[in-house]
């Protein structure tokens, strides 16, 4: 993972963090905004105040074990331009019938 990526928190039992701190919750899916520490992260959606843990005066942050690196969703245009693509290797022209002549009696 790296800043900027996105996680998927797979594991929402944060130990050791205060109460009124805001926590990820399972199943849903963040943007990495730092990493303060070897083995955690911050992230864009979660903002927390900065309060005291330990000895340390910080902003808390997240087990990165929690969190599953998953890739973004596609835009618009990329799903459309995949699309073509399937369907220029599927499909094979079409000829269109001959007209059929008029029968005069």
């Amino acid at each position: 993972m790296q800043i900027g990526s996105l996680g998927k928190c797979v594991n929402d039992n944060f130990k050791n963090l205060i109460n009124e701190d805001i926590l990820p919750m399972g199943g849903c899916i963040y943007t990495i905004r730092d990493f303060p520490y070897s083995n955690g992260i911050r992230l864009e959606e979660i903002v927390n105040p900065i309060r005291k843990y330990g000895n340390k005066i910080i902003e808390c942050s997240f087990n990165v074990e929690a969190f599953k690196e998953v890739q973004p969703p596609m835009n618009v245009s990329e799903m459309f331009a995949d699309q073509l693509k399937i369907n220029k290797t599927e499909s094979k022209p079409i000829k269109a019938p001959k007209a059929r002549k008029k029968r005069t009696n």
